[in-house]
């Protein structure tokens, strides 16, 4: 049944992983609408368990000033670098170099960095994954103007 909820057969669950190197210069990247913002996909595009994401945000750069659902059930926030403000519904969270925030990843939520001068680094990690914007036939619509991060709910078999 847990399988079935996540959109896994049953064979995959318990398949062994491949090992799955990506070099830095052949990663994805500005699959994601935002403001100000470079995000890199650094798990394996077509991987259905999870996505992981870094998040590289100018100065006041972020998920963009509307609060957003993503498709999936949890969401990692991890800040490597820098300091941002992360806005559930309508709690506000400011979090620093090291610190980590967990959750539903269809709150509505958004987030900012809040250095006027430095540039903020954050890892997402979201599971089930999320449906492949780095994808040619998901990329086109996800960067058409006006879009958030709603856009993501795209037909996950594409």
């Amino acid at each position: 049944a847990i399988a079935a909820a996540v959109g896994l057969a049953m064979a995959e669950v318990f398949a062994s992983l491949p090992v799955t190197v990506q070099r830095a210069e052949e990663r994805a990247g500005e699959g994601l609408p935002g403001q100000g913002v470079h995000d890199t996909l650094l798990s394996p595009v077509h991987d259905r368990r999870v996505t992981v994401l870094e998040s590289v945000a100018f100065p006041g750069g972020g998920g963009g000033t509307e609060l957003y659902r993503v498709p999936a059930e949890v969401e990692v926030c991890y800040v490597v670098d820098g300091l941002i403000e992360l806005v559930v519904e309508d709690e506000r969270y400011e979090l620093r170099s090291g610190d980590v925030a967990t959750l539903a990843a269809d709150a509505p939520h958004t987030w900012r960095n809040l250095d006027p001068e430095r540039v903020a680094r954050v890892l997402w990690v979201i599971t089930p994954a999320l449906p492949a914007p780095w994808m040619p036939q998901h990329r086109a619509r996800l960067l058409e103007p006006g879009l958030t991060h709603n856009a993501l709910q795209l037909d996950s078999a594409g």
